[in-house]
């Protein structure tokens, strides 16, 4: 499914509809209120991005991915519903500012997608169970990093280039660290890898030279 008017308001997705494109509503300015069908399995990539507009997004349980970017800048989105069992993606709700957030992360479905924040020591609450997809790839001055005992997975460039951030704590239960996690983070020095660690994806210390 791709629209073909992006001046619209609301739309209501039919029944029978199972993918929507990548970028099939991207930069619909206009856009408030979508209805998705409960026919729907995949949202590609980027196909909402720039919805400045979206406030509400429902994501029926049918869904098995989200794709890259989906609801990137989404500037004005206040609430998301998306079933647990759907895998964080990169990107998927960079600069939706609107979303609620905890000590700038914002968080759905026990999973930080974003960090909006600046400080230079950022605590994962309890109840946390991933770091989204390069959810602090862009993170200013990061230095320490705190993580909840429930945190089980780092996603794929997740702390990506954070070229000031020195150690990572509390990784008492972590079971996967994704591709290229703390690619480029040339002056990590401290971070303790446990027994339950089970997954470890590729170049996901490359170029960390400073850890022991």
């Amino acid at each position: 499914f791709r629209s073909k008017n992006c001046y619209i308001r609301q739309v209501t997705i039919p029944e029978g509809v199972q993918i929507i494109d990548r970028e099939a509503f991207m930069a619909c300015d206009e856009l408030r209120q979508v209805t998705f069908p409960e026919s729907l399995v995949f949202i590609e990539a980027e196909a909402f991005k720039n919805c400045g507009m979206l406030e509400k997004v429902v994501i029926p349980h049918n869904v098995t991915k989200v794709g890259a970017g989906a609801f990137r800048g989404c500037c004005s989105l206040k609430s998301v519903s998306i079933p647990a069992h759907i895998p964080s993606a990169y990107q998927m709700f960079w600069d939706c500012r609107s979303l609620p957030s905890v000590d700038g992360m914002i968080i759905v479905n026990n999973c930080v997608y974003y960090y909006i924040g600046k400080a230079t020591t950022v605590a994962i609450p309890e109840g946390v169970t991933e770091i989204g997809a390069g959810a602090f790839r862009h993170a200013s001055g990061l230095k320490t990093v705190k993580l909840a005992s429930t945190v089980r997975c780092i996603g794929d460039q997740a702390f990506e280039m954070q070229k000031s951030l020195r150690e990572v704590i509390g990784i008492s239960a972590l079971t996967e660290i994704g591709f290229s996690a703390f690619e480029n983070c040339t002056v990590l020095e401290k971070l303790e890898l446990p027994d339950t660690l089970a997954v470890v994806g590729k170049q996901a210390f490359k170029n960390c030279e400073s850890l022991k």
